[in-house]
């Protein structure tokens, strides 16, 4: 009996979508910019609200980052390393946010 709840368990675990399981963990762990960024490379899966959630989070975000430029007109925005290659990151696989942001994003922010 114990190995029938095993086996059903290791199914129903192995089954789902892995893209899944890696969105849901970004979005546990308070990383929406990952979350966002596998939502944009990953399109078939099942959480479009929280997809949409996220990336609204990160829109926010680089909209917040980019707004400090007016403080400091002739100068470009020191960034956090891993916070720059995240937004790298999903411009990169969300083709609208890419379209909107980059150009913008590669002026403003130094590459540290």
């Amino acid at each position: 009996m114990r190995i029938l709840f095993y086996l059903i368990f290791l199914f129903s675990y192995c089954s789902k979508n892995p893209a899944e399981k890696e969105i849901k963990k970004a979005i546990s762990s308070g990383d929406f910019l990952t979350a966002a960024r596998f939502c944009a490379e990953y399109k078939e899966t099942n959480l479009e609200k929280e997809c949409a959630e996220q990336k609204e989070k990160s829109v926010d975000e680089i909209n917040r980052i980019l707004s400090e430029k007016q403080n400091l007109p002739f100068t470009k925005l020191i960034v956090d390393r891993e916070l720059s290659r995240k937004v790298r990151e999903l411009l990169k696989k969300d083709i609208k946010l890419g379209i909107q942001y980059r150009q913008i994003w590669e002026e403003t922010v130094e590459k540290r």
